[in-house]
């Protein structure tokens, strides 16, 4: 293990189990700390990119009581540890959507275990979806990143599966008509010629789901 693996926030000692992936901004981790357990540490090297998100992360938490909150990851906490190191904690996905699908072409087990129902993605879709009508109609913003890599699937104590959107790094407010570049294959084509949007951008990249 790398000494950057290590970490210490507010005097909680923590360390990495294992990346669960690099993006743009930075990398997420799972990380082991002792008074939270097991959370999903995104790791972001920009300030710009970290204020972003806290931005949009905030605006998620002071509408928690909505019920389709439910349907977008859950932030723990975000801290601002050095002049290049920003650290967000998420909830710890069990996996996510992308994942599943090349799961199920290899091993069919896997969607049998997320989806026991027979629900297929049915169920995923619907999530997102919820997910999506919160973010539009009651935070106000567009996610700009919708893919199955960013559709995280958990397991509450109680109840079945559920699929929650994660990511908000790319969030840009509805009321600028304009959005951030996405995933290519998922963003509607105006994104790559700077245009501004009348509709609802976002439905290019559902109906690639």
């Amino acid at each position: 293990m790398q000494p950057s693996d290590a970490i210490t926030i507010h005097g909680e000692s923590s360390e990495a189990n294992s990346c669960l992936g690099q993006g743009a901004a930075g990398s997420v981790k799972v990380y082991e700390c002792p008074l939270k357990g097991k959370v999903a540490r995104k790791m972001i090297a920009s300030k710009n990119c970290y204020d972003r998100e806290k931005h949009f992360l905030g605006m998620c938490i002071a509408l928690k009581s909505e019920s389709l909150y439910k349907f977008v990851i859950d932030c723990l906490a975000y801290f601002h540890v050095s002049d290049n190191l920003f650290i967000i904690d998420f909830e710890l996905a069990e996996t996510d959507l992308h994942k599943v699908a090349v799961n199920v072409n290899n091993a069919p087990t896997g969607c049998e275990q997320w989806f026991p129902d027979g629900s297929s993605f049915d169920r995923g879709i619907t999530d997102t979806l919820s997910g999506l009508m919160f973010l539009h109609e009651h935070v106000n913003v567009y996610h700009n990143d919708i893919k199955p890599a960013n559709l995280l699937l958990v397991k509450p104590a109680n109840g079945p599966q559920i699929v929650k959107i994660g990511d908000m790094g790319l969030c840009t407010e509805m009321d600028t008509g304009r959005r951030s570049f996405g995933t290519l294959g998922y963003s509607a084509p105006e994104v790559y010629d700077a245009q501004r949007f009348n509709g609802d951008p976002e439905e290019r990249s559902y109906a690639v789901l």
